[in-house]
């Protein structure tokens, strides 16, 4: 049940004047109906738009892709082509992944074996340089006593 009021613009005038939030409140309802009103063709505008499009699209996908198989339950169903090109792209990433892993781990398992090697070497290096100065060391003073022994007459 709606009341409808007929105003002219005296009457109007005079409801406004008596009361500031009246027009407030005019305007707010007015702005309501309207907005409800365009809203509502909009909402109904929009939502054919967008079903229309799905539904587009759902056609150039099945077209492209594949079909739907209708039996207990509705599938999809790609073209042999299109679920061959995706195993193989899936199988090259896939082998390229693990390859990377595999890669990382070997370079890993390496430097830390690399550490624990360095250290010996260095070790060893360290070991032979000392045996070999110590050697050059001894053979030097050798030569010197012998080179002074000769010397000295008995």
């Amino acid at each position: 049940m709606s009341i409808e009021m007929k105003l002219d613009t005296n009457a109007l005038s005079s409801l406004i004047e008596a009361d500031p939030t009246f027009r407030a409140s005019i305007q707010q309802s007015v702005l309501t109906n309207i907005a409800n009103r365009y809203l509502k063709v909009a909402n109904t505008d929009i939502n054919k738009a967008i079903e229309s499009a799905i539904s587009i699209a759902k056609k150039e996908v099945t077209k492209e892709f594949g079909s739907y198989t209708n039996g207990y339950s509705s599938s999809f169903q790609l073209h042999t082509g299109i679920a061959d090109d995706i195993k193989r792209k899936v199988s090259e990433k896939a082998a390229i992944e693990a390859s990377t892993l595999i890669a990382n781990a070997i370079d890993a398992a390496v430097i830390e074996r690399m550490v624990g090697i360095e250290a010996k070497i260095e070790a060893k290096v360290a070991a032979a340089m000392i045996r070999y100065t110590d050697q050059a060391v001894q053979d030097s003073v050798k030569s010197k006593i012998i080179a002074a022994l000769a010397q000295i007459k008995f």
